[in-house]
């Protein structure tokens, strides 16, 4: 994973998925009420 060459791959792979699904708008949106619910979900179940 200390290759260059692979962050770019990656990266490339994640906008790939990112654009099939809508675009990046829709992605953010998506990883952003996730870890609100997540924290959300977690501050009461202490």
């Amino acid at each position: 994973m200390w290759n260059p060459l692979s962050w770019v791959m990656e990266a490339a792979t994640i906008m790939a998925i990112a654009l099939a699904n809508g675009g990046v708008n829709s992605i953010l949106t998506a990883t952003i009420e996730m870890i609100f619910s997540s924290e959300f979900q977690r501050s009461f179940n202490v």
